[in-house]
């Protein structure tokens, strides 16, 4: 290869490689703007709701006082006035300006006022002239006449309440729009964050080739003598060679850790919002539960319970990242151990499906990541457990078997008698693992689309989960160096099939995290 070429590919990598960070870059400022809209819709909508209420609990307070005539009822009506001073400015800050809610919000603010006016003139009507006057402001009009036609609280409370809607449907509707944009710009975030990081290896290992290529090719083209006076030159060129190439691997290191921490911080300030959101609902709850309608009950309910989705889903989400940032080293597994804790720990849902767990006595012992091992067990499990027919206790059965692979001269994995514990890395003996139940089961059609992210064959109100479980359980299999399959009819059950290494080429106290590849 020559020397123009080399030069080329070095140019095409640096190039490849700031393309990689500035479409990375794109993709995570797209999602943080889109989660920032989203909880601006959602705290103008709690702002407004707060707003409302605070008004309900000002009218609440002065009939209380005209009624009565007893101080205690000014006190939560004075909280209330701040409260609604407070929501008011609140909205203001929240709605963006010159926009339809801006102006909606104004009026909302005006009414608001005009509320405020006609408590306090009723409040002062029954200090000055008795109950009956200041029933008559609250029932008729400030003028106290039936049939008069000033507008009495109950008519500004109506008007305020449509305004309120108005402007709740509006931020709804764009709060449903900005929730399908950055749901689709984290999906698509997480794949750039993945796919850069894959293509940024393919490049240096490309890199790498065409050096060795260049080199091979300038010692194939010198002679005897030649090549003894530039032995030096040669040693010194590959001296830089080797330098450049470990300045670009540490920097691809340092950009594949920042892209890491960076997906990690961004999924953390993302449960930020989640948390208060979850925090504000329960104190509407404690503190106005008994005062919101049924349909505001609804809408709180409905929010905690998106709020939670959402929560398990960015859970999920840095479960499937750590795959491979919280590897741990090979060490040996007792497989017979693992699959008796994880029978434990889901002893509550067997009991409560009336379901069983049959384990074979003999599961050998392999050689991996404990608490990622563990984790594929107990997820095929506990999905055995989940996926089962109405009415049917749910039967689960785990064997395991020795098979033998090697690599056919295509590099797939084939059934060959011949391996064994002393052959090399690419022919060794492996452990067929084995989880079927007796569930519903899927059309084999869609066998590879269950083992990516977020793919579903069933609604969420059909059974729970994020359609991350099999994804990661894919990625730890791979990292491993085994292969993962299904078998199943639809209505007939489904058997996952896994297999995993008995040994590894590096010792258990030397395994690298990343080692098993996959990851």
């Amino acid at each position: 290869m020559k020397r123009t070429a080399l030069l080329l590919w070095f140019v095409a990598v640096a190039v490849l490689l700031a393309a990689n960070s500035v479409v990375c870059y794109v993709n995570v400022r797209k999602l943080i703007d889109h989660s920032a809209h989203v909880a601006r819709s959602r705290d103008t909508i709690f702002a407004l709701d707060r707003l409302l209420s605070a008004l309900k609990d000002a009218e609440t307070s002065e009939r209380g006082y005209v009624i009565t005539k007893d101080e205690t009822y000014l006190h939560p009506y004075r909280e209330s006035i701040a409260a609604i001073t407070a929501e008011s400015r609140a909205l203001d800050e929240l709605v963006p300006h010159q926009t339809p809610q801006q102006a909606q919000v104004t009026a909302l603010r005006g009414l608001a006022d005009e509320k405020l006016e006609i408590l306090l003139k009723v409040v002062k009507l029954r200090d000055r002239l008795g109950f009956e006057a200041a029933r008559d402001a609250i029932q008729y009009g400030l003028d106290g006449r039936p049939g008069a036609p000033a507008r009495n609280g109950k008519r500004v409370m109506d008007d305020a309440r449509q305004v309120a809607e108005t402007l709740r449907a509006t931020e709804k509707r764009e709060l449903e729009a900005r929730s399908a944009e950055r749901d689709a710009a984290s999906t698509t975030a997480t794949a750039t964050l993945l796919g850069a990081g894959g293509l940024n290896v393919v490049l240096l290992v490309g890199l790498g080739v065409a050096v060795h290529r260049h080199l091979t090719a300038r010692a194939a083209a010198t002679t005897e003598r030649e090549r003894s006076a530039r032995l030096t030159a040669e040693v010194e060129e590959r001296h830089r060679v080797a330098r450049t190439l470990q300045d670009l691997n540490q920097k691809l290191e340092t950009s594949n850790r920042e892209l890491q921490d960076f997906a990690h911080v961004a999924s953390h300030d993302l449960q930020e919002p989640l948390r208060k959101i979850q925090a504000f609902g329960d104190r509407l709850q404690k503190r106005f539960g008994g005062v919101l309608a049924d349909d505001g009950r609804d809408y709180v309910d409905r929010m905690q319970n998106a709020a939670g989705r959402m929560q398990t889903l960015i859970s999920d989400l840095l479960a499937f990242a750590r795959v491979t940032t919280k590897a741990q080293p090979f060490v040996p597994i007792d497989l017979n151990a693992v699959t008796r804790d994880v029978v434990s720990d889901l002893e509550a849902r067997i009991e409560s499906s009336g379901g069983t767990i049959e384990v074979a006595p003999d599961l050998p012992k392999v050689e991996g990541d404990p608490t990622q091992v563990r984790q594929v067990v107990q997820n095929l499990v506990s999905n055995a457990l989940k996926f089962r027919k109405p009415d049917v206790a749910p039967h689960v059965r785990v064997t395991a078997r020795l098979v033998p692979f090697s690599r056919d001269p295509k590099g797939e994995l084939q059934a060959s008698p011949e391996a064994s514990a002393s052959s090399s890395p690419a022919a060794r003996p492996m452990v067929e693992i084995s989880v079927a139940d007796n569930g519903i089961g899927f059309d084999e059609k869609y066998l590879d689309r269950i083992f990516n992210v977020f793919q579903r064959l069933h609604g969420r109100h059909e059974y729970e989960g994020t359609g991350i479980g099999l994804a990661v359980v894919r990625k730890i299999v791979e990292r491993h160096g085994g292969t993962i399959t299904a078998h199943s009819r639809e209505g007939d059950g489904a058997t996952f099939v896994f297999t995993l290494p008995l040994a590894h080429a590096a010792s258990p106290a030397t395994a690298p995290p990343h080692a098993g590849g996959g990851a």
